[in-house]
């Protein structure tokens, strides 16, 4: 059948009349046409679930080639299988008539009198296609190929001898496609008899130049720059608009850019008349179009005909169709909706079981358009799931995105890029993300804006990247921005106050400067509820003129699980701990942590600088260059730089070196200056033969220190030398079980760790 199909087409085209030059042969080509592959959802010619085209028998093209002047030819598709999953077969063998000696081929999709190609020398051509002003309607699974311009290119060499010399047309994209949607709120059932777009400054239909047409970035040229409007027809009789419910329409605009740059549309106007001619209008602030790519304007809701919409939001709030946030307008009526007395979307009550997604990685938060942030957020807050992760990106921190989440409220995926600076003094510090967070923050994170690597957050406030305070779970989150904080002020990766959990976060590629105050890669101040676990610190801070807490800077709570990466380090003039810079909680704990990256400053404590209170037990600090500044006062230990009291259990220091530039700094293997405490069943192992630089009141109970050649053990006070077997045996006995976990200093050794990494 297939083969009686083709013969009826070449006999077709035998009859088919073609204007040529006379001294050209006119030969039969056969040869296939196939579109772009889709990427990353692209959509082309065809909709098919917004993303496949398929070439349909009977399509037909306008094609030119380097001998044929300004001559038309058309070609037919007679060959194609659209039924095959394999894209490979979404091929048609195009049948025509061209001049025998054409070597250079241009094809224009679809066929029409206005899209002309002309040939000049050599394989330069010059092609004019034509966008319609009407477009008809599509719904969501079809997309019409006629309307949807495409050119596609060919040069080579064809064989004399043969008239079914095969090629390939290989056919891109010339427009994009925008999806409209609107909510019918009336309250009555009506129809939409035409959709119009009009564009203050950018021609929408005529005739358009094609460029680079030979290329993989073909794009548009406006003509006529006076036609600036294109109509969505429905018919006389419309499409049936029930009240309540959502439609979809899709409208083809021209890309002006190639496949790699986007189109900006500004302050597009956009008109619905229903079949009693009745209509309602609103202006989008900007819409961006790519080359081949879906574009989404915000939702438009009809509550009144004959008047200006009231904002909505796409979508219906369920975790199968939830609300989508498109553009600033969107996420502002979302902002009103959630602060609002009534808390209403779209007229429906905001509940936990309210689900909102973002779309769109190009949503800039600024000093005028947003003013206040989202209070008392509850429901889900989602991303799409792109390799590019969609974030918000704000441009002032003194109003971050969340005022407040809800203890019903979750907000998952989200980056926020922040860039620019705050102007006020807040005592109690900032975030371009969360204010206060009583729910849920899952996998999100802060970075600079990344369209600009040397731009900096000026920060005047004490800063937090991900919440100031936290109430909740803050979980899987990271922060690697790039923020200059202020003298006297203070910085806090993740969170600046926890009274909840923080679980899987991580400081790394983290660039401060000017920090005079006091940091910590995670938390700030973990209170006596406050629980840090499975948190890591891998970023570089050089030159830093803070006291730091790799993981933690005040803890009274609990820091478990923790560690600080060898690929991270610390260098600062003030003091610093691996973990935690001051542990003063009676209760607080610090728990199977360690540290494997270098540190340096005045005092330094290799996982806490100053114990006051509390418990260390668990830890331990391996491969670590430890290093002291040339102060008479400097102070380095181990595993604790100032041991003022509370308890070190089950914890070691292993081949670390230890370096002090002044000959009065106190540094000790294990601990630097001990004026109070208590240490059992701990060891230290490094060159200086030294346990401790100074102690006073502190009590040991099975503490040891081995040299550096393994050859012995020497004890502390008065406790018995042993050798390193029984040592060993001593540290695996009672209350320390655990001991075998910690002996290789890696991040896949500590429970519950590796789950977090990336």
């Amino acid at each position: 059948m297939k083969k009686l199909t083709i013969a009826i087409a070449l006999l077709t085209l035998a009859l088919i009349p073609v204007a040529c030059h006379k001294e050209n042969r006119i030969h039969q080509f056969q040869f296939t046409a196939t579109t772009e592959r889709p990427q990353n959802d692209d959509a082309k010619v065809r909709l098919v679930d917004e993303r496949y085209i398929l070439w349909e028998y009977d399509d037909e093209i306008s094609i030119g080639s380097n001998t044929s002047g300004d001559d038309k030819y058309r070609a037919w598709l007679y060959y194609s299988t659209p039924d095959n999953e394999d894209w490979g077969a979404y091929n048609g063998i195009f049948l025509t008539t061209l001049p025998e000696n054409s070597q250079y081929f241009l094809g224009l999709h679809p066929a029409s009198d206005n899209n002309i190609i002309s040939a000049g020398s050599g394989s330069a051509f010059t092609a004019n296609i034509d966008v319609p002003a009407t477009q008809t309607y599509r719904n969501d699974s079809t997309f019409d190929k006629q309307v949807f311009p495409m050119v596609a290119w060919y040069g080579g060499v064809w064989d004399n001898s043969s008239q079914s010399t095969p090629f390939n047309l290989d056919f891109r994209s010339l427009a994009s496609i925008v999806r409209l949607q609107f909510v019918n709120g009336t309250g009555a059932t009506s129809a939409i008899r035409s959709i119009t777009v009009t564009s203050p400054d950018k021609q929408l239909n005529g005739l358009f130049l094609v460029n680079n047409y030979n290329t993989y970035d073909p794009y548009l040229t406006g003509l006529e720059s006076s036609k600036r409007s294109v109509t969505i027809d429905c018919g006389s009789s419309g499409v049936a608009f029930p009240n309540n419910k959502l439609l979809t329409f899709y409208l083809v605009l021209p890309a002006f850019t190639g496949r790699d740059n986007t189109t900006q549309y500004n302050n597009l106007t956009v008109t619905v008349t229903n079949t009693s001619s009745q209509s309602c209008s609103r202006t989008i602030g900007s819409v961006k179009t790519r080359r081949n790519g879906i574009s989404y304007m915000p939702a438009l809701s009809i509550d009144a005909w004959a008047s200006a919409p009231t904002p909505t939001i796409a979508g219906n709030g369920t975790e199968d169709r939830p609300f989508k946030v498109y553009d600033i307008n969107d996420l502002k009526y979302l902002r009103d909706c959630y602060n609002s007395g009534t808390r209403t979307i779209n007229g429906q009550p905001i509940t936990a079981n309210t689900y909102i997604k973002l779309m769109r990685s190009d949503i800039v938060l600024t000093q005028d358009n947003w003013a206040a942030g989202i209070r008392n957020f509850e429901g889900h807050f989602l991303t799409m799931n792109q390799q590019s992760n969609p974030g918000i990106t704000n441009t002032y921190p003194n109003v971050p995105l969340f005022e407040s989440i809800g203890s019903n409220g979750e907000v998952v995926g989200l980056t926020v890029k922040s860039s620019g600076s705050n102007t006020l003094t807040n005592a109690t510090g900032v975030s371009p993300f969360c204010t206060q967070n009583d729910g849920r923050i899952i996998d999100c994170a802060l970075t600079s804006n990344p369209s600009n690597s040397n731009y900096t957050i000026s920060i005047f406030s004490s800063f937090a990247g991900i919440c100031v305070t936290n109430n909740g779970t803050i979980q899987g989150c990271r922060c690697d921005a790039r923020v200059q904080v202020q003298s006297n002020k203070n910085f806090a990766g993740i969170c600046f106050i926890n009274n909840g959990t923080i679980q899987g976060c991580q400081a790394s590629d983290i660039t401060l400067r000017d920090v005079t105050a006091k940091a910590a890669g995670i938390c700030y101040q973990n209170s006596t509820t406050g629980t840090v676990k499975d948190c890591y610190f891998a970023a570089n801070i050089t030159e830093s003129t803070a006291d730091w807490g790799g993981i933690v800077y005040e803890n009274s709570g609990i820091v478990k699980h923790c560690y600080m990466s060898a690929t991270g380090h610390i260098y600062t003039s003030k003091g610093v701990g691996g973990i935690v810079r001051n542990n003063i909680g009676a209760s607080s704990l610090v728990d199977y942590c360690y540290v494997s990256g270098p540190l340096q400053g005045r005092s330094v404590g290799g996982i806490v600088d100053s114990l006051v209170a509390g418990e260390v037990r668990n830890c331990f600090n391996s491969n670590t260059a430890m290093i002291t500044v040339t102060t008479a006062s400097s102070v380095g230990g181990g595993l604790v730089g100032y041991v003022k009291g509370g308890q070190v259990n089950n914890s070691y220091v292993k081949e670390i070196t230890l370096i002090r530039r002044n000959n009065n700094a106190v540094i000790g293997g294990l601990a630097g200056a001990v004026t109070g405490g208590a240490f059992s069943y701990c060891y230290s192992y490094e060159d200086y033969n030294v346990f401790y630089g100074t102690s006073t009141t502190a009590t040991y109970d099975h503490c040891y220190l081995v040299d550096g050649s393994q050859a012995g053990v020497t004890t502390v006070g008065s406790y018995p030398t042993t050798n390193f077997a029984t040592l060993t045996t001593n540290l695996n006995g009672s209350g320390n079980s655990n001991y075998s976990t910690w002996v290789q200093p890696n991040a896949s050794s500590a429970p519950e760790l590796d789950t977090y990494q990336e």
